[in-house]
């Protein structure tokens, strides 16, 4: 019952994602700058990361909810990406592939492919910044981009905000004021950098779980009184249950998640909203262009799984992107619904500030559509995911292919085909249609065959207490 009732719950989100689109389009092209004076250039770049964050879980997506309005707010000063998506399926491939502009490797064993390894001898976005004169800080509460793995290579600055402890053996949980913290710590550095001109990276690990949010925030989004769940340790019951058994988990136990999770992605949206009022206030954002955008999806059950690193499908890869430019500037309001991949932010970076980024990139500038046009940026998009398995999936226009991939022979060991249009939830494999599959299994093959390979024998061995910490969140297999 659990499957058949979030299938048509998925399915109304989808066409509202539709609706949602063809009005929200009608905005682009329209310009903040209506003087006849020079345009605003912008001179610094803010990154605001909310990890785990998908965009159907959000209101200009079609969402019955609005968990993050102050998302929403800032995303109407600027460009609205209706279509982005994340290139892996969770943190450490998803962030190196945007800090690079290039997609994620494969590593050698494939089974490594939940690796924290850095940047190695790749040259990243901060090193780019900085070689431009820019002054360049990084904050991060996520365990996995922290510097003793090497995350803060190009950071003049960086500082690892601790977010997680464990709590009497039981469950990881949060420190409840490090979201509060981390931001605390990018705007003294923003201020500190007076006249200097600035790159800031600051990535924020909720709403990734555990959902522990401020009570009032839970109060707000349970639709019964805590559905008679031992909150917060029913989030790790259900999730082994869904591990183990996941026909097991009941719609109530579907429905007490997804209410933590609104609950989480609002607090964290309420701090984004006061962290970047504040910095409005003070006359930052008057020459800096803000990026709003998430590492990955979140999934609850639509295909069988919880959380993220699994799979392929658009709950997981399918993530929220806003690009503001300075009031005055020459770049447009409102949204653009084609297909665009985290990987364009480096090159779009690199025209719009003169960056050379000293390798070839994979991504496509989106400054075009910053300016005003709707044409398609890319041909085709890219995300991986590997935790038991690894898929990666392909989308070309509506149409999407998702490969598994042979660990040892490193060949398409089957694969699944949707069209995004008229099947959102990706419910309905339509593999046996040869005439539809054949050019993106081509495309597939032709991407396999260039992607990059890594030894992952020279990865970074993590101490036992950081093993059990990633572990604890998803991101490492369980024994």
């Amino acid at each position: 019952m659990i499957a058949r009732r979030h299938f048509f719950r998925t399915i109304r989100h989808g066409c509202a994602v539709m609706r949602a689109a063809s009005v929200l389009v009608i905005g682009c092209g329209e310009s903040p700058n209506d003087s006849n004076s020079e345009p605003v250039v912008p001179r610094n770049v803010l990154i605001v990361l909310i990890d785990a964050t998908v965009a159907t879980h959000m209101y200009p997506w079609g969402y019955g909810r609005d968990p993050a309005p102050q998302f929403r707010k800032i995303a109407r000063e600027g460009m609205l990406f209706l279509n982005a998506h994340s290139q892996g399926a969770n943190t450490t491939p998803s962030v190196w592939s945007f800090m690079t502009g290039r997609y994620p490797y494969l590593p050698e064993p494939l089974s490594s492919y939940t690796t924290h390894r850095p940047f190695d001898d790749d040259y990243v976005m901060a090193e780019a910044f900085r070689d431009a004169g820019f002054r360049t800080g990084g904050f991060a509460e996520n365990p996995w981009i922290h510097s003793k793995y090497g995350w803060d290579k190009g950071f003049d600055h960086f500082k690892d905000v601790p977010a997680l402890y464990d709590h009497e053996g039981e469950r990881w949980s949060r420190i409840p004021d490090a979201t509060e913290r981390t931001l605390e710590y990018a705007r003294e550095w923003i201020e500190d950098q007076g006249d200097e001109r600035w790159f800031c990276y600051v990535h924020l690990i909720r709403p990734h779980d555990p959902y522990d949010a401020p009570a009032e925030y839970t109060s707000r989004y349970t639709r019964q009184p805590l559905r008679g769940h031992d909150h917060p340790r029913a989030e790790h019951r259900i999730r082994d249950v869904a591990r183990t058994d996941p026909a097991q988990v009941t719609q109530d136990d579907l429905d007490y998640l997804i209410d933590m999770y609104d609950a989480n992605l609002r607090y964290v949206d309420d701090l984004v909203g006061r962290f970047y009022d504040s910095l409005k206030d003070a006359g930052v954002t008057e020459d800096t262009l803000v990026v709003l955008m998430s590492d990955h999806g979140e999934a609850f059950m639509e295909h069988g799984v919880l959380g993220h690193n699994t799979t392929a499908y658009e709950e997981m890869v399918h993530v929220p992107l806003a690009i503001v430019g300075p009031r005055g500037s020459a770049f447009s309001r409102g949204a653009y619904s084609g297909v665009v991949d985290l990987v364009d932010l480096m090159p779009t970076f690199a025209e719009l500030f003169g960056l050379n980024p000293k390798q070839e990139l994979a991504g496509q500038s989106l400054v075009p559509v910053l300016r005003g046009s709707s044409a398609p940026v890319r041909d085709q998009s890219i995300s991986h995911s590997a935790f038991d398995h690894f898929r990666v999936a392909i989308r070309i226009g509506d149409r999407k292919l998702i490969a598994h991939i042979d660990p040892e022979y490193r060949e398409i060991k089957s694969f699944e085909v949707y069209d995004l249009k008229t099947d959102p939830a990706e419910k309905h494999d339509l593999s046996a249609e040869a005439e539809l599959a054949a050019p993106l299994l081509d495309a597939m093959k032709r991407y396999l065959a260039g992607i990059e390979r890594k030894d992952s024998a020279d990865d970074p061995v993590l101490d036992p207490d950081d093993e059990a910490r990633l572990k604890a969140i998803g991101y490492l297999g369980s024994d």
